[in-house]
């Protein structure tokens, strides 16, 4: 049996998988930054001999730096090296 399908409703079809195709791209994506931003933190924690908890608050202030390490593909150790130089000034 053959089924006839307006073609809008293929167009709407196909935008939707694309969305959701993307948000889950997007979800991962964000994963992977905060697992990052949490390895950022413990590195500055160790680097700066400071709790978790300051480290994590040292860590968000400097959002703007954080944005930028991520952007450049830093990794965590990188990230932290400017987050500890940045709070120094």
């Amino acid at each position: 049996m053959i089924r006839v399908v307006p073609v809008e409703k293929v167009a709407a079809a196909d935008k939707a998988e694309g969305l959701h195709s993307f948000l889950c791209h997007e979800e991962i994506r964000m994963n992977e930054y905060f697992e990052w931003e949490e390895a950022v933190a413990e590195q500055v924690a160790a680097a700066l001999d400071v709790g978790h908890s300051d480290a994590s608050a040292i860590v968000e202030a400097l959002l703007f730096k954080m944005q930028q390490a991520w952007s450049m593909g830093m990794d965590a150790e990188q990230a932290a090296n400017v987050v500890v130089e940045t709070s120094a000034a």
